[in-house]
């Protein structure tokens, strides 16, 4: 199969050439843009979309969409399935045993259908909203391979998977690919795929070109040596003060659950001047204690205290000028329509060290639509528009989600920046990607089974 993809009579993507014939895994890595993300709709069927009404308001928004496909040989699948990172945009209904019955019909087994993936019958009475997004994957991952197709796309849904589901996710494709079912991995993790039969294609921005595992995880060294260079700035500041500390902290979504509570009696300490990781299995709840420090949820027991101060007797309007959140999905944090109007938002209230960042990253040669933004773009935005001189802690929820390693780069750059003008700057990075957190050699708060352990890391 190969295709090439025109918008505004430009090519997005050119001779894109994937060898289906041996029936192997084929798992593209590369450069994350909204053509990488195009690419694997083309692949399924979604895209190009007709474009029926021609409004002014939303032609920047669908040009990607709606463009032109030319298939210079083979074809594209009759019928294919695509998963993507965001779980939300593939759940409909309310509760777990309605989207089943939904997407496969009234005559399935619908604990059979979850059973797949490990989910106990007690999740089809789940409702979506209970459920972590590695949850929320399983249910669209069990789904989708009870479904009859000559296609499956993945995009992204790896980093949800805790160990059980990236196994069952791996036998699932074996039993797939035996059927003779074409599946195509979009992924920047690509190591849990060298002991299947893989072809491994690279993407530029542009193109693909075949490659191997080891060729791109040699592009990581790079990546490596630009961190040695930040941790050498931050490890020379001084750090004796608390910026932040829980204190037997209880929580669970579910107030009158009295075991197994997602998080137990919680307690560690942030410095100033420090980086620090957190990690966990998917559903553990790193990204609750982030929306534990900004208020968004409240601790059931024990208190948060923040510069000395109890978080709940801060104003709504302190913790934003104290505490940055730049969370998974930045788009559903951002309320504007494009940069243009954030750097505005910016001059008005005079925060300099906002402008200095949007300028730098954002050219004034395009107004750049959100809907136009790649995940690295998307996680800039949110960070500058959001960030202030007197800003304290910046919490970054899977910065590398869905960023390839040039951007992976770019944020350790952009930290190197934010560590170097803005005094007592501490940042944590919550994120499963262990490998990004220990090249950053971050101080490792570990969850698991609602504890935390802090490893401090020798200097």
């Amino acid at each position: 199969m190969k295709f090439s993809y025109i918008v505004d009579d430009e090519p997005l993507l050119e001779n894109i050439d994937i060898d289906f014939s041996n029936h192997r895994l084929v798992v593209i890595t590369g450069v994350e843009n909204i053509a990488f993300e195009i690419m694997g709709g083309i692949i399924a069927g979604l895209f190009p979309i007709k474009k029926e009404e021609s409004f002014s308001q939303l032609e920047e928004i669908i040009k990607y969409f709606s463009g032109t496909l030319i298939v210079h040989n083979g074809k594209i699948p009759d019928l294919g399935l695509y998963i993507g990172a965001d779980p939300d945009r593939h759940i409909l209904f309310s509760r777990v045993k309605e989207e089943i019955y939904a997407q496969l019909g009234f005559n399935i087994n619908a604990a059979e259908v979850i059973n797949r993936f490990g989910l106990g019958e007690s999740f089809l009475d789940r409702k979506i909203i209970t459920l972590s997004g590695g949850e929320k994957v399983k249910v669209a991952l069990s789904i989708l391979f009870s479904k009859k197709t000559e296609c499956i796309v993945l995009h992204g849904v790896l980093p949800w998977l805790d160990i059980n589901g990236r196994n069952v996710l791996m036998k699932e494709i074996e039993r797939s690919l035996d059927n003779g079912i074409k599946i195509i991995i979009l992924e920047q993790e690509i190591e849990i795929f060298k002991d299947l039969d893989t072809d491994f294609y690279y993407f530029n921005g542009k193109t693909i070109d075949k490659s191997t595992k080891e060729n791109i995880i040699k592009q990581k060294m790079s990546l490596i040596r630009m961190i040695a260079n930040v941790n050498k700035n931050i490890y020379s500041k001084d750090s004796n003060n608390k910026i932040l500390s829980f204190k037997n902290v209880y929580f669970d979504y579910f107030l009158n659950k009295r075991n197994n509570l997602l998080l137990e009696d919680i307690s560690f300490t942030l410095l100033n001047s420090r980086i620090y990781g957190l990690t966990g299995e998917n559903g553990s709840g790193k990204s609750t204690i982030a929306k534990l420090i900004t208020r968004i949820l409240i601790p059931i027991r024990g208190s948060i205290i923040f510069e000395g101060k109890d978080l709940k007797k801060l104003s709504r309007m302190d913790i934003i000028s104290k505490i940055c959140y730049v969370g998974q999905f930045p788009e559903r944090q951002l309320v504007y329509g494009d940069v243009d109007q954030y750097k505005q938002k910016s001059a008005d209230s005079n925060n300099r060290l906002s402008i200095k960042l949007l300028d730098r990253f954002f050219s004034n040669d395009s107004s750049y639509p959100i809907s136009t933004l790649n995940p690295l773009q998307l996680k800039l935005l949110l960070l500058f528009s959001s960030i202030k001189k007197n800003t304290r802690l910046i919490i970054l929820d899977e910065p590398t989600w869905g960023v390839d390693i040039d951007g992976q780069m770019e944020i350790a750059k952009i930290i190197d920046f934010l560590i170097a003008n803005i005094d007592g700057l501490t940042i944590l990075l919550i994120s499963h990607d262990r490998e990004f957190l220990n090249v950053f050699s971050t101080d490792m708060l570990m969850l698991s089974n609602g504890k935390i352990e802090v490893a401090r890391l020798k200097r």
